[in-house]
This record gives C-alpha cells, structure tokens and sequence, in this order.
C-alpha cells in the first residue's frame, strides 16, 4: 500500500460494510433458528407421512445453508473491522507525519522520501542558532540520548 492510498482509505467504509455483513449474518441465524426450532417441529406435530418427512430433510438442508451464510457473513465482517481497526493506528500515525512535515515545509514524495531544504536554510522562519536545536533522542537501549536534530537528518532529494 503506497502513501496516497493509506491517506485516503476511509476506514469507515469497511466498518460500515462490516455491519452489514453481520447484519446478514444475524438474519441468516434468525432463519436457521426458526427453520430448526419452530417450523419443522410444528410440521411434525400438524402433518405425517412421508411427504413430511421428505420435507423436514429439506428443510434440514436449508437450514445448513442459513448456518453456512451466518458463518461466513460473520467472518467477512469480523476481517473488514480487524482491518480497519489494524489500519487506523498506521493511518493516523502517517496523517500526524504528514501534517508535522507540512508545518516544517518539509516535501514528502509518493515513495515516502522526505526532502527539506539544506541545513542554516529555513524557509519562513529564522536560521537556526548552532548548538540550540537540541531534542531527546532514544538510542537502541531504549534510553534517551541528547542528540542535535539537525546532524540526525540527511537530506534526501529526487
């Protein structure tokens, strides 16, 4: 999945989906309950012979076929809100990149490259002052580490 299309998912239209599918699935469990428990018992109480009996079979079958709809229809919807609910953090997470790039009129390509403008260079704003631009960084022990923020960053450009 490229950059755009991670910005431009709309996560609720699979969650909207999602509720549909269980939707189908909740009205596949009312027919299969009806079919089991209501409609083949009041069959064998009001008719006898072999014409129910055949009829009960299919129904039966019927039945199954409810149960195999619920089944599926509740794991389309299961995996459409398990995707939306994976993809959200990494959507918001790229969003909040995004907007924190754009206020430091940093360029961000389709690949993901990020180009800004070469170090004492500060578009809009003042040069920075040597030795000021400092900011915890962590380092692979997990500890933070005081690190210039601007000899952390090379310049990327296309």
């Amino acid at each position: 999945m490229d950059i755009e299309a991670l910005k431009t998912l709309k996560l609720h239209e699979f969650e909207d989906q999602a509720t549909g599918y269980r939707s189908v699935s909740d009205m596949a469990s009312q027919a299969k309950d009806a079919l089991e428990q209501r409609i083949t018992i009041q069959m064998r109480k009001a008719l006898k012979g072999e014409a129910v009996d055949a009829a009960v079979v299919q129904l039966r079958a019927v039945a199954e076929n409810f149960h195999y709809v619920q089944v599926e229809c509740g794991l389309v919807a299961t995996a459409l809100n398990a995707f939306a609910a994976d993809m959200r953090p990494a959507q918001d997470k790229l969003k909040r990149a995004l907007s924190e790039a754009a206020e430091h009129t940093f360029t961000v390509g389709a690949d993901g490259s990020v180009a800004y403008p070469a170090a004492g260079e500060n578009p809009g704003g003042s040069p920075p002052q040597p030795g000021s631009a400092s900011a915890p960084c962590p380092n692979r022990s997990g500890r933070s580490s005081a690190r210039r923020a601007t000899s952390t960053r090379t310049r990327t450009t296309r």
